[in-house]
């Protein structure tokens, strides 16, 4: 808890305000010390000396180094304020920290006639209080200190008397009446002995700074030496409290520690501070315990997010800010449930999709070893048939193109063979062998033979399936145009219809009955083969067809290939 006292002292009553201190010290055996003139106890509390057992050393000023608050005032010559323009010989009042490393000319603001604005802004070019003894007016000063908080040494304190020199000659010389400026609600006043009464108020203005994050930690060991003492000492420390920056995150359950650094440093290490702090603004201000580096420890702090809010233990002292974000744990979220309901299914899906694809594999695998029978048999059907050319152009004793013959089968073998392994060719080499096989059987029979490709048609980026239109060619020649010879007419069509690829063989022979559609070994195989495609995924129609001339077209449509 702070403490808070009034102190309001005048000349000729100081004895009785001492005699109150000690009374109100006496609840608390650590306040209780002893009260010296112009300075401040380690707990905090200004001291005095109404015995005035201490002498001070003069201070001797140049004319053109001081100005007074009340200037030409023949009513006030005896007693006023002055603002010293250089630094004096006080080394205990080298506060250039108050004002950011820069020093800056003490000033004031005039009020009215009654009251003056004094704005501390250096501290060791100090501003005197000082007065000759006079029968109407006498000088004062009230403030209150507020908890831990020491302020720095009192203005004039380490003086008896001010002494204004004029070319090297003494001019004036006062009293010096010391007084702390850093008190907070700090004033100087004037009154009027006869009347009583406040003739001249001067409010001492002195804004604290925020107070300086040495750094922060969520380290459990050093979380331990906080709990194990609040007033622990961080500025050895420093290094190991390794967060900085303004914001933080953190999971719930997780603790915080915040430590600053001491007040004014060195120039008060003797002494210990405290800080006010809060957790958001809708809470009320909290003290720390009294330590030269004070700490704060937060605990328990809900999911979201935060705000820490510092200052110094005064009203208008500004408010160093600190965002603390903490986390939700999983398990208390309110989505938690939906969560895991998620991953639960989500872990049933996989299993029992894993064994759909098992299943589709084994289908798939399935199917491609029957496509591998059926291709199997195409080859035998194949080979036979080209063998049964050669047998036939050999029989009619034309050797010389039953070589020929034989040369380009041994071309087609090849490449029918380096392409058995696979499930798709591209178009333009299963083109490559249909011509092979047709040059064959032009051999054998004469017939004529055309192939047209529309120009939007890419033969070597399309995939068709092995060996697919080679038997649908064979049946045509077989049945549609051998007993034709030369007037026989083959062609195959190659176009685009939309996105679905068609592949038209066409021939002049005398027709078909529908009896015949699936008596031949190689126009079954095909059909098994496209059924199989079907199956996996692949859409091939097959269709037949005889116009009025009996001309024959037999069509592949590959549906979305394109």
């Amino acid at each position: 808890m702070s403490i808070q006292f009034l102190l309001k002292q005048r000349l000729g009553i100081q004895f009785p305000a001492v005699l109150l201190l000690y009374t109100l010290l006496g609840f608390n055996q650590s306040y209780a010390q002893e009260l010296r003139g112009g300075g401040e106890t380690k707990a905090g509390l200004l001291s005095l000396n109404p015995n005035n057992s201490k002498k001070y050393k003069n201070i001797i000023v140049d004319a053109k180094d001081l100005s007074r608050l009340l200037k030409d005032s023949i009513v006030f010559k005896d007693i006023n304020l002055f603002f010293l323009h250089k630094k004096t010989n006080n080394k205990s009042l080298g506060y250039e920290e108050f004002s950011n490393g820069r020093p800056l000319e003490n000033t004031y603001r005039k009020i009215n006639d009654s009251l003056y604005e004094i704005y501390i802004n250096t501290p060791s070019y100090e501003v005197l209080f000082a007065c000759k003894k006079n029968d109407n007016y006498g000088p004062s000063w009230y403030g209150k200190m507020t908890g831990g908080l020491n302020a720095p040494d009192a203005m004039g304190g380490d003086y008896d008397s001010l002494i204004i020199k004029k070319e090297n000659r003494q001019t004036e010389a006062f009293k010096i009446y010391s007084y702390n400026p850093f008190l907070y609600a700090a004033e100087l006043i004037i009154w009027n002995k006869k009347t009583k009464k406040d003739v001249i108020t001067c409010k001492l203005l002195f804004q604290f700074p925020k107070p300086k994050l040495a750094g922060v930690t969520t380290d459990t060991l050093l979380i331990n030496k906080k709990r194990a003492d609040p007033s622990f000492n961080w500025y050895k420390n420093y290094d190991s409290l390794k967060l900085k920056g303004q914001k933080a995150t953190i999971k719930k359950g997780q603790q915080i520690l915040f430590a600053f650094e001491h007040f004014l440093d060195y120039y008060r290490w003797d002494y210990m501070d405290n800080l006010f702090y809060r957790i958001d603004s809708a809470s009320g201000w909290s003290l720390t315990p009294l330590a030269s580096t004070p700490s704060i420890l937060l605990e328990d702090l809900k999911p979201g997010k935060h705000l820490l809010q510092v200052k110094y233990p005064v009203d208008e002292a500004p408010v160093f800010t600190y965002e603390i974000e903490v986390l939700p744990r999983i398990r208390d979220s309110p989505l938690w449930p939906i969560l895991l309901g998620v991953v639960v299914s989500g872990i049933a899906f996989f299993f029992v999709n894993r064994r759909r694809l098992r299943t589709a594999r084994e289908k798939a695998q399935k199917t491609r070893l029957e496509l591998q029978a059926i291709q199997s048999q195409l080859n035998p059907h194949f080979m036979f048939n080209a063998l049964g050319s050669v047998q036939y152009l050999m029989h009619n004793n034309e050797k010389q193109k039953a070589d020929h013959y034989l040369t380009e089968f041994s071309a087609l073998l090849r490449s029918s063979l380096s392409n058995n392994e696979k499930e798709m060719i591209p178009l333009s080499k299963e083109l490559q062998v249909l011509d092979s096989y047709i040059a064959l059987e032009q051999l054998r029979f004469g017939f004529r033979y055309q192939c047209t490709i529309d120009k939007a048609i890419t033969a070597d980026t399309i995939p068709v399936p092995t060996l697919l239109l080679q038997p649908l060619a064979e049946n045509a020649i077989k049945h549609g145009i051998s007993p034709l010879r030369e007037k026989g007419f083959l062609e195959i069509r190659i176009s685009q219809q939309e996105r679905a690829l068609l592949i038209a063989i066409l021939d002049n022979g005398s027709g078909f009955a529908s009896t015949q559609l699936y008596t031949g070994l190689g126009t079954k195989l095909v059909r098994e083969r496209i059924a199989l495609l079907k199956r996996n995924g692949y859409p091939i129609e097959l269709t037949f067809a005889t116009n009025q001339k009996n001309e024959t077209k037999v069509c592949l449509k590959f549906r979305n290939w394109i």
